[in-house]
């Protein structure tokens, strides 16, 4: 019998997809709009890594060792070719609107536009390597050592990295404990304080960022309330599977994560430049709605065609 989908991982993607979408708005809203934008870059993205580590243990410990080529090509081919678009896209445009040729030619030595991409197909060997090789101790070590190393960070593009690594981890970790505890574990009502305590650990955090007080202080407030509110997220809707209302427009707007995200960055260099000089709020917030969710929805039917197509070759190859 199949089982059950498991809701919540639903609805946090697509929690997470609005918040990002809204963080890529900022250059379209005026000042008292940009609330909205809060929460985008720093809870958003890591809860998409704790959700996917969340989803990758029950692959990862079906696997062995040998299984590693195999399960990271299916990884590989639902990521792959529509960046691969994109960055072909980003090259094409960007040669008419980058000034100087060495600005065109850092997006794709170090990527930073795409760094969520290339993180996340590096943490997919990282997890899958962890979950073989250590055990629950070490995971747990390497999850502290991890934070620590996060909190004495300045950079800003290493400590998104590196807060998105153990996000993914704590995930997977997470839900290693709560299958051993068993798939029919109940819901608690005092699930919900921590997820409000999370949340204003972490506005607290961004906040401190925002005036200007980037200290170790600062980290840790956001990065402990990014886990903590993710992790108490998971647990409380983990027991709850079964049909819900509204359930196929959420998964598919927690389905649309990556490709909006790829055509956001895309946006970023061309389309949101073109849009800003020649649209005025509010109409620009709609126009910068309809084109990049209409190119993410182009781009998502195609990674999904050239998924179906490579994963048959590859069938066909075996027989």
């Amino acid at each position: 019998m199949k089982s059950k989908r498991l809701y919540v991982i639903d609805i946090i993607k697509a929690i997470a997809c609005i918040m990002i979408f809204l963080y890529h708005c900022n250059t379209f809203l005026p000042g008292e709009w940009r609330f909205l934008t809060y929460t985008g870059q720093d809870l958003g993205n890591n809860l998409f890594f704790m959700v996917s580590g969340f989803t990758l243990m029950p692959s990862v410990a079906s696997a062995t060792l040998k299984d590693f080529p195999k399960w990271y090509y299916r990884r590989l081919i639902r990521v792959v070719p529509i960046t691969a678009v994109s960055y072909i896209a980003c090259y094409i445009t960007g040669y008419f609107t980058f000034k100087d040729p060495a600005q065109l030619f850092a997006v794709f030595v170090y990527p930073t536009l795409y760094w969520f991409v290339t993180a996340i197909l590096i943490f997919y060997i990282i997890i899958f390597f962890i979950g073989k090789l250590s055990n629950r101790t070490v995971n747990i070590i390497l999850c502290i050592a991890l934070f620590i190393l996060y909190v004495c960070l300045f950079g800003r593009q290493t400590r998104l990295y590196v807060i998105g690594l153990l996000s993914m981890l704590m995930g997977y970790m997470l839900r290693e404990a709560l299958t051993e505890g068993g798939e029919d574990r109940p819901r608690s009502i005092l699930y919900i304080p921590g997820i409000v305590s999370g949340l204003i650990i972490f506005a607290i955090g961004r906040h401190l960022d925002n005036i200007g007080a980037a200290t170790p202080g600062q980290a840790f407030l956001t990065g402990f309330g990014v886990l903590s509110a993710g992790i108490f997220a998971l647990i409380f809707g983990y027991g709850f599977k079964g049909d819900i209302k509204g359930g196929s427009v959420i998964r598919f707007i927690g389905d649309m994560a990556l490709p909006l995200y790829i055509v956001q960055c895309y946006k970023t260099g061309f389309i949101g430049y073109y849009i800003g000089l020649n649209i005025d709020f509010p109409m620009s917030f709609p126009v910068n709605f309809v084109v990049v969710w209409g190119l993410a929805l182009i781009l998502y039917l195609y990674g999904k065609a050239v998924s179906r197509l490579l994963t048959l070759q590859r069938k066909d190859n075996v027989v």
